[in-house]
């Protein structure tokens, strides 16, 4: 019995020696406090990470914790908040995407775009297409006086070049850009018109369109060079600007230097009044491509000819555009490639014509020469100033051979 008190004492004392388990904090509050040892009073303090003043932080809570935050941390809490919606920047920045992006004007008024804004800031004040509108206008009108001043402050004279661009719907627009040297003598262009001609769209009138646009940015006299394209009603809107009586004589060593003849459009015209020598065998190999390029079907149908071809990879022809010589020098490449296929589509499909046989694929390896001359050799001879008639004389040998 005495033995069995003996050994319970012993339990009981085991038990009531067992440290006492530490209850977890769960309170917000100590994300705000540190914890500090207890001091000579035996109490529990914490420090606050804000103002570094200490607090008891007893059993009794975190009442007292809680009350100095909500005031120690107040400036904190109203930057956290929501702020104010500031709706002038809000329609300045749909603005810009339209302008940026392209985007129809009524793409303010789509459903979906404005329930994503009401969603971002409930305080949004959606706007509607004639709104974003005059806030495009109201931008481009800034950016045309910012454009106005940058120029003013240019000492040196600006070259211009300026052509005709067709909309889908004929209607005709007329670019104008400047290029010039800055203050650091950096090369700069800026687009500084894209306005719609109506008809008629002669050179004079042209030329008093451009001569207005000139003078409402302010550097009427201060023009160098024009270059344009080799059309008749230019030489007309350049007679007229020589002419004038407030440009004429503006114009540096009277004119002489002002009008430049675009170069490329000037090559094209060579190059396609070279290409008449051969004019059926390129309009075959357009129709060919076009033909092919037609439908789906006839798209899978020529991918299918390729795959059974060895080392033939590419899945596409390329079609030319009557006004870029370059582009009927890359189908005559590729069409001289895929030769092997077109044969075999004209195999398999009763309604193409295949136009690469014996008697026109010479006559297409020797175009090819000369139009990958002019496109590798002739451009780079001309970026180094070589000799340009060495060049042409072998342009004229070759083009001669295709003749035969």
């Amino acid at each position: 019995m005495d033995s069995m008190n003996e050994e319970n004492d012993e339990y009981g004392d085991t038990v009531s020696s067992a440290p006492k388990r530490m209850r977890c904090r769960t309170s917000s509050v100590w994300s705000d406090f540190e914890i500090l040892p207890k001091g000579s009073d035996g109490k529990e303090r914490a420090k606050c990470k804000k103002c570094q003043n200490s607090f008891v932080a007893g059993s009794s809570g975190t009442t007292s914790l809680l009350r100095h935050r909500a005031k120690c941390h107040e400036v904190d809490n109203q930057i956290v908040s929501r702020q104010p919606l500031d709706q002038a920047m809000y329609r300045e920045m749909v603005a810009l995407a339209i302008i940026r992006h392209n985007y129809p004007f009524s793409f303010v008024e789509h459903e979906n775009n404005r329930l994503l804004h009401c969603y971002l800031n409930p305080d949004v004040k959606t706007i509607c297409r004639n709104t974003a509108k005059s806030d495009v206008i109201k931008i481009y009108k800034r950016e045309k006086e910012n454009l106005k001043h940058d120029l003013k402050s240019i000492t040196g004279r600006f070259c211009l070049t300026s052509d005709l661009w067709s909309s889908p719907n004929t209607d005709e627009y007329m670019v104008l850009t400047a290029h010039y040297v800055d203050e650091h003598w950096v090369l700069q262009k800026k687009v500084l018109s894209f306005c719609h001609v109506p008809p008629p769209r002669g050179g004079v009138i042209l030329a008093e369109r451009l001569l207005g646009l000139l003078k409402e940015l302010g550097i009427e006299k201060r023009v160098f060079t024009i270059t344009l394209d080799n059309v008749s009603y230019n030489d007309t809107l350049v007679s007229h600007l020589k002419r004038h009586r407030s440009f004429g004589p503006c114009l540096p060593y009277g004119g002489e230097f002002f009008h430049v003849r675009c170069g490329a459009h000037i090559l094209n015209l060579i190059v396609q009044d070279g290409l008449k020598v051969i004019n059926e065998v390129v309009y075959n190999l357009h129709e060919s491509v076009k033909y092919v390029r037609g439908s789906d079907h006839r798209k899978l149908r020529f991918a299918q000819c390729l795959s059974e071809l060895p080392f033939l990879t590419s899945k596409k022809v390329r079609q030319d555009v009557p006004t870029r010589w370059n582009s009927t020098y890359l189908m005559i490449e590729t069409c001289l490639k895929y030769r092997d296929a077109f044969s075999h589509l004209s195999r398999i499909d009763k309604y193409f014509l295949n136009v690469l046989d014996d008697k026109y694929f010479l006559k297409c390896m020797m175009i090819s020469l000369v139009l990958r001359h002019i496109r590798v050799n002739l451009l780079v001879q001309i970026q180094a100033s070589h000799n340009w008639i060495y060049t042409w004389k072998r342009l004229d040998l070759t083009i001669g051979c295709t003749r035969i």
